[in-house]
């Protein structure tokens, strides 16, 4: 009787033990997972820290690129109307080197490349959907999509001037060979009375009338793009310092 009572506490201590063992080696898996859940948090917010500072310097670039498509839109505007103004002057011939010069402005475009790698790259590795900002993502995803249209308008702008007006102008011998060799290419020169003769048929007037109500609609999507690049400026700041 007594040794059956010793096995029985024996197997009692057997069960305790082997309890005791599963309970350390759950708390183990448990801790190992906490670790792992951890590290991967970690993870994404160094991710996280990374890309909205790649982003920042990115949008802060853009701005500068708004600034000067703006300057360039109002000078564009301002040309396109005093041209306007001297082809309805008394003689339009006495302004003739002015006319040049003015158009030779309007048709002159600088390169627009606004950056995207940063915005490209967070989309492609899903970086963007770490932000615990919805409000911000969606301010993110609206202000690429708008300033990518406002870029494709300055190309078509310049995809026009290089492709059909330019090609014709030196088809009717308008363009002055001999100038634009001397700056071998970058600058275009016009024979004055000659362009003047053409500004003048009724079909060109009113494209210029057209250009300059163009370059004003130019004006107005770059300004409100200037204010969208400045308020999502304001929000990546006050978000990247919480990080």
């Amino acid at each position: 009787m007594a040794e059956k009572d010793k096995q029985s506490t024996t197997l009692r201590i057997n069960w305790r033990y082997a309890l005791g063992e599963i309970a350390i080696v759950a708390i183990g898996i448990l801790l190992a997972f906490q670790l792992n859940s951890w590290k991967e948090k970690r993870k994404d917010l160094e991710r996280e820290k990374n890309s909205m500072a790649m982003l920042l310097t990115e949008v802060k670039k853009d701005s500068a690129i708004f600034n000067a498509l703006f300057i360039q839109a109002t000078n564009h505007k301002r040309d396109a109307l005093a041209i306007l103004q001297m082809l309805n002057s008394d003689n339009p011939y006495d302004y003739a080197d002015s006319l040049a010069t003015c158009y030779r402005r309007c048709g002159s475009y600088n390169g627009t490349v606004l950056h995207r790698s940063a915005f490209q790259m967070m989309t492609a590795q899903g970086t963007l959907n770490l932000l615990r900002n919805d409000t911000l993502r969606n301010m993110i995803y609206s202000y690429y999509d708008r300033t990518h249209k406002v870029v494709e308008i300055w190309a078509s702008a310049q995809k026009d001037m290089v492709n059909a007006i330019l090609p014709k102008l030196y088809e009717a011998g308008i363009i002055d060979d001999l100038q634009v060799q001397k700056t071998s290419g970058l600058k275009i020169y016009y024979k004055d009375r000659m362009l003047v003769d053409e500004l003048m048929k009724d079909v060109n007037r009113s494209k210029m009338a057209i250009y300059m109500r163009s370059q004003n609609d130019m004006l107005n999507i770059t300004h409100l793009n200037r204010r969208n690049n400045k308020e999502l400026l304001t929000k990546l700041r006050a978000y990247t310092l919480k990080l």
